[in-house]
């Protein structure tokens, strides 16, 4: 063998096993210390606290956790774990619904081998949030479905793993579990926060407005059981939704909506079309018309005479005590042409009731009584 073949082998011999040894020690370093050998995964131990998105990279990561609890919550205080969180800052308000943006620096070694950091937060409820931090193969195979929605997974049938958020809003799996509003007119029934036909808004039933709202199905007036009317509905059930409907309809002639309830068969009046005007009885608009209009037509009213009313045709004027002008129609007929609901007016004035007239004065006010007590041709008199 010669001198330089030999001098090869023992330079081979003497620092071969070195140079073996440094390559491995490389190795061991790439695939332990960094961090893109693989791709991390970020998890939460409570369903209130979603994972959205996350970023990492040689020198560091980020991650975007949804504060999915329905209030408010305050940042008091933070765990770095095994790592280097530069952010949130503790004070920070995280409204419902929002963003906390999670920032951390790796540590010097085995941040391959996995960690975690933790968040203590208040608000109208106090807790601690943990975040873990695993590492998974570049490309992991997922199954679509399997009861769970992991991060950036795209899988729609495992959107029911998600957690609960508020009403109208729902998690969809989509990259992760991803806040979306459910669509304008649909219902939302899954869950606690209940929007449909007999919960969610004032007045049901009750559908979401694809902006995460639950409101009000426009229903017409006739849809709800009521009836467009001029006058308001007084003791009738109001249904305030149907007014909208009513308005448009009839250009704000009739603009309130009203549920019928019996009231002008309640209160003895008579059903008649195109107004009380041209007929023996008056007007009563405190909430009939809603049904003489349900079972009639829209320009049906609800009419009284002055008989129905309780009252009497005179041939004085009432004054002011207890006149019922919409009933002067009946009595107009009739010799007596102002329609009294008697007051007790004749004995209060100390008067007493004579037929055909009185000897010395008569008291119109008190005839009202006079009438109702005896007959049509009785006067109130006074001996003064």
């Amino acid at each position: 063998m010669s001198h330089i073949a030999q001098s090869s082998l023992e330079y081979v011999t003497t620092y071969g096993w070195a140079l073996i040894l440094f390559i491995a020690v490389a190795a061991v370093i790439f695939f332990v210390l960094a961090p893109d050998s693989g791709e991390l995964r970020f998890k939460t131990d409570s369903t209130k606290f979603l994972v959205r998105s996350s970023d990492n990279d040689e020198g560091g990561f980020a991650v975007e956790i949804i504060n999915a609890t329905g209030r408010p919550i305050t940042i008091d205080s933070i765990d770095h774990g095994n790592f280097e969180i530069t952010s949130p800052q503790t004070g920070e308000i995280i409204p419902s619904g929002g963003t906390i943006t999670i920032t951390g620096n790796f540590p010097q070694q085995g941040v391959l081998s996995g960690g975690s950091f933790s968040i203590a937060y208040s608000g109208e409820e106090s807790g601690l949030v943990t975040v873990a931090v695993e590492v998974e193969e570049s490309n992991p195979q997922q199954l679509c479905p399997d009861q769970t929605c992991s991060l950036e997974e795209n899988c729609p049938a495992d959107s029911d793993a998600c957690p609960e958020l508020e009403t109208c809003v729902s998690n969809i799996c989509s990259g992760g579990c991803t806040a979306a509003p459910i669509a304008s007119g649909l219902e939302d029934s899954k869950g606690e926060n209940l929007c449909n036909e007999t919960v969610g808004c004032d007045y049901p039933p009750c559908a979401c407005n694809g902006s995460g709202e639950c409101v009000n199905l426009p229903l017409t007036c006739a849809e709800a059981g009521g009836a467009c009317t001029m006058s308001p509905c007084g003791i009738a059930e109001a249904y305030p939704p149907g007014d909208y409907d009513c308005g448009n309809l009839t250009d704000v002639l009739a603009p309130y909506c009203c549920i019928p309830n019996n009231e002008c068969t309640d209160a003895n009046g008579v059903c008649f079309p195109e107004g009380c005007a041209f007929t023996p009885y008056g007007s009563y608009v405190d909430g009939g018309e809603a049904e003489c209009v349900a079972e009639h037509g829209f320009d049906w009213h609800c009419c009284q005479n002055c008989t129905d009313a309780g009252g009497v045709c005179t041939i004085s004027s009432p004054g002011s005590l207890t006149p019922y002008p919409p009933g002067d129609a009946e009595c107009s007929e009739t010799w007596g042409p102002y329609c009294h609901i008697p007051g007790t007016e004749c004995s209060d004035a100390s008067g007493y009731c004579n037929e055909v007239g009185c000897p010395i004065e008569v008291y119109p006010l008190g005839q009202a009584q006079c009438i109702f007590e005896n007959g049509f041709d009785f006067y109130c008199c006074l001996d003064s």
